[in-house]
């Protein structure tokens, strides 16, 4: 454990030297004005049309650029400081590994070391052992989560594979085995990374218990709804490119807000707080990321149906058809919630939604049952039925029967 805590304490330093060190290089770039393919969104540079409307707006580069490297440090900080944390609280290799890659993996959610390379080529090699470390603890930390042992069996193979990868393709000179630089090299991190979710498949069916079956729906949760929020947020990037300084920093917010549930859940994983939250937290999560989505969806057709209609009758646009499809959209708000809600819980979380049925339908009955010893019968089966225990018997003071 000694020798794994100074491990842990030389790669927090060098991912806390090198996000520090990265901060005026970042900065410098997000003051520029890009000309590239990829501008104006993700933390890059804004086209010089964004940067004209910028100007208009009566803001500056460098207030865009402080205002987006904000939420960057916040970004790599909550990682950094929930590694701190869980290696200040580690008893375990599994929870000590977890604060490395914790640590390692938010400098590398970040821009600061790669522009910190960017800018000064000494540091290309510091920056590439970074990237190399972080990805490779992020393979092998879905190898050993939640309890820190290599399952399947056969994994431990294929950590020591992962390592050895990811050392080659940053380490080679020039960066041409890079993932991102090489497809090859992008095929086998994407298997090396499927093969860590097929094993939490297996581990949760098979081998996990109760405590550690939450554990993984922590995590799960947490990446399953950064992955789909961010997912999203690309898609539409990729879709409607931006042309507003405004929109692309809200994307940059969301983008950054959303990344930080991984280190999150992580930690409230592996320090067990609060576990069994996370079914009431997905449930909630489920029904209302549907009824945003849906109602969104349905208030921009609206929206376009009704000004089609406006226009067709009248030959022009019409405000009113936006108060229109709002007025709907107040109207639909609970009746939608309550359907997607039943919907949910019969698809995703069937037990519970029996139980709640079974208890609604013996609340019913018991206003009109007035024999006792059927009542007593009626309390044992629902009791049976929704709770599901070994054996059950009933009480009543005053009396001596079971």
């Amino acid at each position: 454990m000694n020798s794994a805590r100074g491990l842990w304490l030389a790669a927090a330093a060098l991912a806390v030297s090198l996000s520090i060190a990265g901060i005026p290089a970042r900065f410098g770039v997000l003051q520029t004005v890009c000309t590239g393919g990829s501008c104006g969104q993700f933390g890059a540079p804004l086209t010089p049309q964004m940067a004209r409307t910028l100007h208009q707006l009566g803001l500056s580069l460098p207030e865009y650029a402080g205002y987006t490297m904000a939420f960057e440090l916040i970004s790599s900080l909550v990682s950094i400081v929930l590694g701190a944390l869980l290696f200040w609280r580690a008893r375990t290799p599994g929870t000590l590994f977890a604060a490395f890659m914790l640590v390692t993996f938010g400098a590398l959610s970040t821009n600061l070391p790669d522009a910190l390379a960017t800018v000064h080529h000494l540091m290309q090699t510091p920056v590439a052992l970074l990237d190399a470390l972080a990805l490779g603890a992020l393979v092998v930390f879905l190898y050993v989560f939640p309890n820190g042992r290599f399952v399947p069996g056969w994994t431990r193979y294929l950590a020591v594979v992962a390592v050895v990868f990811f050392a080659l393709a940053f380490l080679y000179p020039r960066g041409q085995l890079q993932p991102m630089n090489n497809p090859v090299s992008l095929l086998v991190e994407v298997v090396l990374l499927l093969a860590g979710v097929a094993a939490q498949v297996y581990r949760y069916r098979g081998v996990s218990g109760p405590v550690e079956r939450q554990q993984t729906k922590w995590v799960v949760f947490g990446v399953t709804v950064a992955f789909t929020v961010n997912a999203g947020l690309l898609f539409v990037g990729v879709l409607v490119p931006i042309s507003n300084p405004l929109a692309a920093m809200a994307q940059d917010t969301l983008f950054s807000l959303f990344g930080l549930l991984t280190p999150v859940t992580i930690a409230i994983a592996v320090l067990h707080h609060r576990l069994y939250d996370i079914d009431t937290l997905a449930n909630r999560t489920l029904v209302y990321g549907s009824l945003t989505v849906s109602l969104a969806a349905f208030y921009v057709g609206s929206v376009v149906v009704l000004q089609a209609l406006f226009r067709a009758v009248s030959g022009q646009r019409s405000d009113l058809a936006i108060a229109i499809a709002t007025l709907i959209i107040a109207t639909l708000f609970n009746p939608w919630r309550r359907r997607l809600q039943v919907f949910i819980d019969q698809r995703f979380y069937r037990r519970k939604y029996d139980a709640t049925r079974i208890l609604l339908s013996f609340t019913t009955q018991l206003r009109d049952e007035v024999d006792l010893q059927r009542l007593e019968t009626d309390i044992l089966a629902v009791v049976s039925e929704t709770m599901q225990p070994e054996r059950a018997a009933l009480w009543l003071p005053g009396e001596t029967r079971l």
